[in-house]
C-alpha cells in the first residue's frame, strides 16, 4: 500500500490476482482519469496480456475494495448501476446518502467489498427500493 495507508514498519501486502493468483502491480491509465484530471491508477496482473485481470485503485495507490474474479466484478458494477439510479453519484450529498444507506443496510457498507451472497441480497433490497420510489 502507499500514501496515507502505508506503514513503514510493516512490509507492503502483495495484491494477488483473483483469476490466476499471480501478483498484481500498480499501473496508471492513459485512457481514464480521476475527477481531478490525473491519470487513474489501477492494479494489473503481472501475467498480462495472458491474464487480463485488473482492479481499481484510489489516487494514493491503495486498492479500492477487494479484488474478485470477473464474474463478481460485473455483478458489482450491475448493482452499482442500480444504486446510482437511486442516488446521483456525481452529487456529493447524494453519494454521501448512498454510502450512509449502504452502511445501515449491508454488512460490508461498500459495494466494492461485497462478495456474491451479499450482492444478491443488496440487489434485492435496491430493486425493492427502486420499485417503491417509482410508485411515489
Amino acid at each position: 500500500m502507499t500514501g496515507k495507508y502505508k506503514n513503514r514498519n510493516r512490509p507492503e501486502r502483495v495484491l494477488r490476482c483473483p483469476e490466476c493468483g499471480a501478483a498484481m502491480t500498480l499501473q496508471k491509465s492513459d485512457l481514464y482519469t480521476y475527477r481531478s484530471g490525473k491519470p487513474r491508477k489501477y492494479y494489473r496482473c503481472v501475467r498480462y496480456p495472458e491474464c487480463k485481470a485488473s482492479h481499481s485503485a484510489h489516487p494514493d495507490g491503495s486498492p479500492q475494495g477487494v479484488p474478485v474474479p470477473e464474474m463478481i466484478r460485473r455483478f458489482r458494477k450491475y448493482v452499482h448501476v442500480i444504486a446510482t439510479s437511486i442516488w446521483d453519484y456525481d452529487d456529493e450529498k447524494e453519494r454521501a446518502a448512498m454510502y450512509e444507506w449502504l452502511a445501515k443496510n449491508t454488512k460490508s457498507g461498500h459495494i466494492g467489498k461485497m462478495l456474491e451472497p451479499e450482492l444478491v441480497d443488496l440487489e434485492e433490497k435496491l430493486l425493492k427500493l427502486t420499485a417503491h420510489l417509482n410508485q411515489e
